[in-house]
């Protein structure tokens, strides 16, 4: 990249204005501040030195989106990634790829919103892929291929909360029965003592749990890729103490688990897993649901998401009066008030009992 003839920032109206030299085309560069227009220059010029050419007037949306996944795949997490390319393939440039990108319109998002919508996807499902636009979109702005975000102004559907599926003490009875003597009860036991998610769960080693002392580090995570990742939030790694029921689950099925190693012999792959597949590698999440309904369905119990286990043990501590504040630390939520938003009816009837108690003393 060769760069020359900037010029001058000039003020013209209410507006700053100045000019970029780029592979011998002119650019131009527009903001409301001398420091707007500064800040703008310098970060066309840093993304040109990567390769980012500022948009020309017959770049079209799949074009730059391609270009787009090829910058950010270094810098954001596999998963996050996937889920990119995923929102970029399958729905945005289907219909929107052949618009030039300077010509993209809120009208264009709005309208794309609402077709998705129609064909049946859920209003989460639409909102994740307008995160996937305004982030794009965000960044030719910000290297100034475009004036501004027009995802900015498009409106994704809101998304209404749904109840929380969680399962009742008894509930909780009932499926560790029917998953009783199974390779998956340590699984679902360690699930409901820690609130893990699933992926921390696959992703778990022997290393990181202390028997004797009863605690579990979750420091990694199985993506939906097959790779091991740290948790997204520094807070997601944390230390979980388990109840002495839940150490005798693990004692077992280590013992089991050294017979299958034994059984497998040089087709053994030493990983070091906890839940692993019957040679050692990392266990199939989609075995591992398909499982998980199979035993809800044994158990006469009604069809709910995996992740219903993480729900289940925080609702459980919060009916025992545990402080929001450590069931935020054992889940690894970033911001307690992630924990009192997702758990907010719960709190509710904590909050209800509390004044029942009171006023008990009172009479």
């Amino acid at each position: 990249m060769s760069a020359a003839g900037e010029g001058k920032i000039i003020k013209r109206g209410n507006a700053y204005r100045a000019q970029v030299q780029i592979n011998g085309v002119r650019h131009s560069i527009t903001g409301k501040t001398r420091a707007e227009v500064q800040r703008k220059r310098r970060e066309l010029l840093a993304a040109a030195d990567q390769g980012i050419m500022p948009a020309r007037t017959r770049v079209t949306v799949a074009e730059f989106l391609s270009h787009w996944l090829e910058i950010i795949k270094p810098q954001v997490r596999p998963a996050t990634l996937a889920d990119y390319q995923n929102s970029v393939r399958n729905h945005i440039v289907p219909a929107l790829g052949t618009i030039k990108l300077t010509k993209l319109e809120p009208a264009h998002l709005q309208e794309l919103y609402s077709q998705l919508l129609a064909k049946g996807l859920s209003a989460k499902t639409v909102r994740n892929i307008h995160g996937t636009i305004h982030k794009a979109i965000k960044d030719a702005a910000r290297w100034g291929m475009l004036p501004r975000n027009v995802a900015d102004i498009a409106r994704p559907p809101k998304v209404s909360r749904q109840e929380l599926q969680c399962l009742t003490p008894e509930q909780v009875r009932l499926l560790m029965q029917a998953c009783a003597g199974t390779r998956y009860e340590p699984l679902l036991g360690l699930a409901i003592a820690t609130g893990a998610r699933q992926g921390e769960l696959l992703g778990l080693r022997w290393a990181d749990i202390d028997l004797q002392r009863g605690v579990v580090q979750i420091t990694r995570q199985l993506t939906r890729q097959g790779t091991f990742s740290e948790p997204k939030t520094s807070s997601g790694k944390r230390s979980v103490h388990v109840p002495v029921s839940t150490v005798e689950l693990l004692r077992r099925h280590r013992s089991l688990q050294l017979q299958e190693r034994l059984s497998a012999g040089d087709r053994w792959q030493d990983q070091g897993l906890v839940f692993a597949n019957t040679l050692g590698g990392p266990m199939d999440a989609r075995n591992l649901i398909r499982a998980w309904h199979r035993i809800l369905q044994q158990a006469g119990l009604p069809r709910m998401p995996f992740h219903s286990l993480r729900h289940t043990s925080a609702s459980l501590l919060l009916r025992q009066g545990v402080s929001p504040r450590l069931i935020q630390q054992r889940l690894g939520h970033a911001d307690i008030a992630v924990t009192l938003q997702v758990y907010a009816h719960l709190v509710e009837d904590m909050d209800a009992q509390a004044a029942e108690a009171l006023a008990a003393l009172w009479s």
